[in-house]
């Protein structure tokens, strides 16, 4: 079936404040403008798709079915965001009698505030967008889709807490972390008009796990719950 089209463009001024930033600790708040302009194309088949008694549908012109209608706009649209990030953090640590007795083991509590006010994006098609995977690097980062189609809005809260092992030569050898986040208030956009809406107050609980083996040889492994 025919695709809708798009020319994008995406600007994101970014300001990064150091609050704290002392040996063990830090505190930084992130201010961030995002605009993006798309001048779409959008085919026939997604503004009357039942106009010729036509069901043969591709995927996307169903998720976009709105009764008889399509959510997406023929021309010009754009999409102004701003973003309010505060990220904290400790650095405990103390000597490991492994390692000739020269190994140090780290404690990493950090935390994660951000606020970003919701749009409706249903105009808008998806060209590169999808849900991300919440492993820990997700869960602290500002998207909670990959791509730009879609820039949820939120206000959450993540929690994490990672420990690392060095070796007497300081190189990393065990890396364990874990982490959350919970929505003070759970976030509206959606992938497709058609998806519903999010109504978890948490996300998943996000485990992972790195080590060095060898010199050579490599492990990771992670799990949600």
């Amino acid at each position: 079936g025919e695709r809708y089209t798009a020319t994008r463009l995406h600007l994101a001024p970014t300001l990064t404040v150091p609050l704290v930033d002392a040996p063990g600790y830090y505190l930084t708040s992130q201010y961030k403008l995002m605009f993006t302009s798309y001048n779409q194309e959008v085919p026939d088949t997604y503004k009357q798709p039942n106009r010729s008694g036509n069901t043969a549908l591709n995927r996307d012109a169903l998720l976009y079915m709105q009764g008889n209608e399509s959510a997406l706009k023929d021309g010009t649209i754009t999409r102004t965001l701003p973003s309010f990030r505060l990220k904290g953090g400790v650095n405990f640590d103390r000597p490991l009698d492994w390692y000739d007795g020269k190994g140090t083991q780290t404690l990493e509590p950090e935390f994660q505030y951000l606020y970003i006010p919701y749009k409706n994006q249903d105009e808008i098609g998806i060209y590169d967008t999808t849900t991300t995977r919440q492993d820990y690097y997700s869960l602290f980062s500002d998207r909670r889709f990959a791509g730009l189609d879609r820039i949820s809005d939120a206000n959450r809260i993540t929690v994490g807490l990672t420990s690392r092992v060095y070796d007497n030569a300081g190189d990393e050898r065990l890396r364990l972390a874990v982490a959350q986040a919970f929505e003070v208030t759970p976030p509206k956009v959606r992938l497709y008009p058609s998806n519903p809406e999010s109504t978890n107050a948490r996300s998943l609980l996000s485990f992972e796990g790195d080590a060095r083996i060898t010199e050579e040889w490599f492990a990771h492994a992670g799990t949600q719950y």
